[in-house]
C-alpha cells in the first residue's frame, strides 16, 4: 500500500486523463474507464459464441502474474508517449526499488505496476495496448490482463505465437495450463502443437470474468453457488441482533450479491432463481422470527417508502436487469464484433 498522499495524487491524475485515454484503448481494452466494461465483454462474447462461424475458435488467455511481471521501462515509455503530463508522477513511483520482505528474505521490486496504485490499471493497459493492436484475430477483447481472442484457427494461432515471442519486450508469459479454447470441432486443433496444453471447454461450460456466457451448466453452477453462499450467510446471521441481521441481508447478502449475474447472464427463466428467492424468504423468516406467507412476501419486496422491506425477489428484477445492461452497452458490443456476426 502506498502512502495516502501519493495514492490521492495518483487518483487525481487518473481522473484527469482517463476519459481521454479510454477512448483510445477501446474497443480492444475494456478494463480502464469503461462503464460496465465487464458486462460489455460478456455480452459481446455471448453473441460471438452463439453465432460462431465455421472454422472459428475462441481462446481465453491467462498470463502468469501479469501485473507484477510487466516491464516497467515499457510502462514508462508508454506513459511518456501517450500521457506525458503525468510522466513525472509515474516516474517518481518507479524511480526507487521498494524492498519486499518475507521472513528473513529481502528482494527488490523491479518489475510490474505497484499493487493498489490507482494508476496501476491504466499503466498496465497502456503498456500492452501496442501488443493488442498487432494481433490479427477478428475479435480482441481485453479486460486488463484477461484477454479473449476469436477468429480463424490459424489467425488465432499466429497471434498466440506473437504474444509468446513478445515476452522479452513485455515481460508477460502465457500460463498455457490455464488457457482455454472453445470451438465447435476440437478435432481440427489436435494437430496444432500451440493448443496442446490448452483446456478444451464446451460452449455451455464457458465462463468469462467469472460469469457464465451461455445458458447451461455454467449458469446453473453460478446461481447454485449464490444459493449456497446465501444459505451459509443466513446460518450466521441468526446469531446477530434481528435489526443488524436484516440490514446486512438487505444491503449486502441478498440481491446485491446476485445483481451482477442478473445483468450479465440471461437467466430470468432459470428455475434456480426461484430457489434463491425461497432461500431468501426462509432467511427472512429466521431473522424476523415470524411466518411470511405469499402475500406478505410480496409486500416485503416493496420499497420501504411503500410499506415494504426493500428485499426484492430474485425473479422480479432479472429480465429488466439483463435488458438494461445489454441495451446500454450495445454500441460498444457492435464495435468489438465483426460485421459478419
Amino acid at each position: 500500500m502506498g502512502y495516502t498522499l501519493g495514492r490521492l495524487a495518483d487518483k487525481c491524475a487518473n481522473s484527469h486523463v482517463i476519459s481521454r485515454r479510454n477512448q483510445v484503448l477501446q474497443p480492444q481494452q475494456l478494463g480502464v474507464g469503461v462503464s460496465g466494461g465487464a458486462e460489455v465483454a460478456v455480452h459481446a462474447t455471448r453473441t460471438l459464441v452463439s453465432n460462431l462461424p465455421a472454422g472459428y475458435v475462441v481462446v481465453k488467455l491467462d498470463f502468469s502474474n501479469a501485473f507484477n511481471c510487466v516491464r516497467r521501462d515499457l510502462i514508462l515509455d508508454s506513459i511518456a508517449s501517450n500521457i506525458p503530463e503525468i510522466y513525472r508522477l509515474v516516474y517518481s513511483a518507479f524511480s526507487c526499488e521498494p524492498v519486499l520482505t518475507f521472513g528473513s528474505h529481502e528482494i527488490l521490486s523491479r518489475e510490474g505496476a505497484q499493487q493498489g496504485d490507482p494508476l496501476g490499471s491504466l499503466e498496465f493497459c497502456e503498456a500492452i495496448h501496442p501488443l493488442l493492436l498487432k494481433l490479427h484475430s477478428s475479435v480482441k477483447i481485453g479486460f486488463m490482463d484477461d484477454l479473449t481472442l476469436s477468429g480463424d484457427l490459424h489467425a488465432v494461432e499466429r497471434d498466440i505465437t506473437t504474444i509468446m515471442e513478445s515476452y522479452s519486450e513485455t515481460g508477460l508469459q502465457l500460463n498455457v495450463d490455464k488457457c482455454e479454447i472453445i470451438t465447435d470441432n476440437f478435432t481440427k486443433i489436435s494437430t496444432l502443437a500451440t493448443f496442446n496444453d490448452f483446456i478444451r471447454v464446451n460452449k455451455e461450460d464457458m465462463t468469462l470474468l467469472g460469469a457464465p456466457v451461455l445458458k447451461g451448466k455454467a449458469q446453473d453452477k453460478a446461481i447454485q453457488d449464490k444459493i449456497d453462499d446465501l444459505t451459509r450467510a443466513v446460518e450466521r446471521l441468526k446469531h446477530l441482533l434481528a435489526h443488524d441481521a436484516l440490514v446486512i441481508l438487505k444491503n449486502s447478502l441478498a440481491i446485491p450479491k446476485l445483481l451482477r449475474l442478473l445483468r450479465i447472464s440471461q437467466c430470468s427463466d432459470n428455475p434456480l432463481l426461484r430457489q434463491f428467492a425461497d432461500t431468501l424468504r426462509t432467511g427472512l423468516i429466521i431473522i424476523l422470527n415470524v411466518d411470511i406467507n405469499s402475500d406478505q412476501w410480496l409486500q416485503a419486496s416493496l420499497p420501504v417508502g411503500d410499506g415494504g422491506l426493500g428485499i426484492r425477489s430474485a425473479e422480479m428484477p432479472a429480465p429488466s436487469a439483463y435488458l438494461a445492461s445489454a441495451a446500454s452497452t450495445l454500441l460498444l458490443q457492435q464495435s468489438i464484433l465483426p460485421d459478419s456476426i
